[in-house]
């Protein structure tokens, strides 16, 4: 059976897909990473202005010029991407390359003319791709900037820039003039053994350094991780919060729209009964609903039901219901066939924790009888002789959905003229205060006997406000549904 046309379960599908919020949030940690990077590149632009005037001091005559070149370009470069990277908003998937590989060029060539006063500086583009909580953003950045600064020492070897004299081999006779050390340490390539050099390099050096850089790789990379991990759970936990928002939104559009709302309709075409519903919903939509309708002229169907679960399932379960129950109905079944029927047509093998608690009573005005049948713990109240009282003390039947085959007891009372029935769902009396109490069976009694005159709509409006000023505002777990039927004198 068929109970929403393709349109209908389009728009559903509509209203529950809603933008991705995880990529919101990464893309937003991203843009907020970005904005730390620029500001330390700026930082080092700053660093490689200040720089200049050592080099000047320090630096021999002959490789003075090309070092001021070198630094001040690095300097500019440094200071727009720097701007660029806090100024223009607009994100793009180079943009942190670009911050980044700024940053490692710079410090490589700080490295290159400076030497071991920015040997520690080879973790800061590793410790900067961190705050992207990317692991594979990390592990990219490592082995890159690993090579770039180990590509940088090898070439300072070669021409002449290296700066720790313990490392370069001597040809023999060559005399070092340790004087040159305080300012910089150049040589003449010339007079250098360079297969040597780099052997010594490789062993007494390089080893220990990248031994110290893999380890702060892999801390970068299990940092990473985490941080990875902790937003990509606080953004799930974000987006689970607005999904379920979203599906307790569409639950009441749907509940609403699947309630009648023309309830003279059935007062127009038999005047002496009248019929009013009401549902004061919950913080979340259990899927309470309640139904009547007209068989024929002398038979009046109604019905007030809830289900187990909560928000869009609920709902579209309490609709597929009162579509079977309209149908079934209308094709002359009594009560306890209707509600045998909907038990088998709803239950699901290994999900009894998903089952409608309802009431449901066809009326016959020809012999002014209600023939009815219970499915849980819903107990209507029928005013007789000037009170209140249960329609039936007896236990109910179990609910619907969840017990194949299940076996419905049928009960039939008869109606005086002027006699009404309320219907109304557990959660009603079971609705909390400020101090934690029950609303209660006997509060709810008192209260429509001394207005048991009144008609069905002034009673009904009238419960809900002794309900909502019982409990003053507090949020309740459940939706409260009632409905009431009189039978005119």
């Amino acid at each position: 059976m068929t109970f929403f046309n393709d349109k209908k379960e389009e728009n559903i599908k509509d209203l529950l897909s809603i933008s991705d919020k995880t990529k919101a949030i990464l893309d937003k940690n991203e843009k907020r990473a970005n904005r730390v990077t620029s500001i330390v590149l700026l930082i080092l632009s700053l660093g490689l202005f200040i720089s200049l005037f050592f080099v000047l001091y320090t630096v021999n005559e002959e490789k003075k010029n090309n070092a001021l070149i070198i630094i001040l370009s690095l300097a500019t470069f440094c200071t727009i991407s720097g701007l660029f990277g806090l100024l223009y908003r607009k994100e793009y998937a180079w943009k942190k390359w670009l911050l980044l590989c700024t940053i490692g060029i710079s410090l490589a060539a700080m490295n290159y003319f400076f030497g071991s006063t920015f040997q520690i500086a080879i973790i800061l583009p590793l410790i900067l791709s961190c705050i992207y909580c990317s692991p594979k953003f990390t592990l990219k950045v490592g082995i890159i900037f690993g090579l770039l600064f180990f590509i940088m020492e090898i070439v300072a070897i070669s021409t002449g820039y290296f700066f720790d004299i313990n490392i370069v081999i001597f040809k023999p006779g060559y005399v070092v003039d340790l004087t040159d050390r305080f300012t910089r340490f150049y040589y003449d390539r010339s007079q250098v053994d360079i297969p040597a050099t780099y052997a010594n390099y490789f062993l007494s050096y390089a080893i220990i350094e990248y031994i110290v850089y893999i380890i702060f790789f892999l801390a970068c990379l299990l940092a990473s991780g985490l941080t990875s991990d902790n937003l990509k759970k606080q953004a799930y936990a974000v987006e689970k919060e607005l999904r379920l928002q979203e599906e307790i939104n569409l639950a009441k559009d749907v509940q609403s729209n699947s309630l009648p709302i023309n309830f003279n309709e059935v007062k127009e075409k038999c005047s002496d009964i009248d019929i009013y519903g009401m549902v004061m919903s919950s913080n979340d939509t259990s899927g309470d609903i309640y139904d009547f309708f007209l068989i024929d002229d002398k038979h009046l169907c109604f019905c007030l039901g809830s289900v187990s679960s909560k928000g869009i399932e609920a709902v579209l379960l309490m609709n597929k219901a009162k579509e079977i129950i309209e149908e079934k109905a209308k094709q002359g079944n009594s009560p306890k066939e209707i509600f045998e029927y909907l038990n088998n047509n709803i239950f699901k093998e290994g999900n009894e924790s998903l089952f409608i608690t309802m009431w449901l009573g066809i009326f016959d005005k020809s012999t002014n009888s209600l023939t009815y049948v219970s499915a849980g713990e819903i107990k209507p109240l029928v005013a007789n002789y000037n009170e209140y009282k249960l329609i039936d003390d007896n236990p109910s039947s179990i609910f619907l959905g969840g017990v194949k085959d299940t076996k419905y007891k049928e009960h039939k009372i008869y109606f005086l003229r002027g006699e009404k029935i309320f219907l109304f769902t557990q959660s009603l009396i079971e609705c909390l205060n400020i101090e934690n109490q029950m609303y209660g069976l006997n509060k709810l009694k008192e209260y429509l006997n001394l207005n048991i005159d009144n008609n069905v709509n002034q009673i009904i409006d009238g419960v809900q406000k002794e309900i909502e000023t019982y409990s003053s505002n507090v949020i309740q777990s459940n939706d409260i549904t009632m409905l009431m039927m009189e039978y005119k004198e």
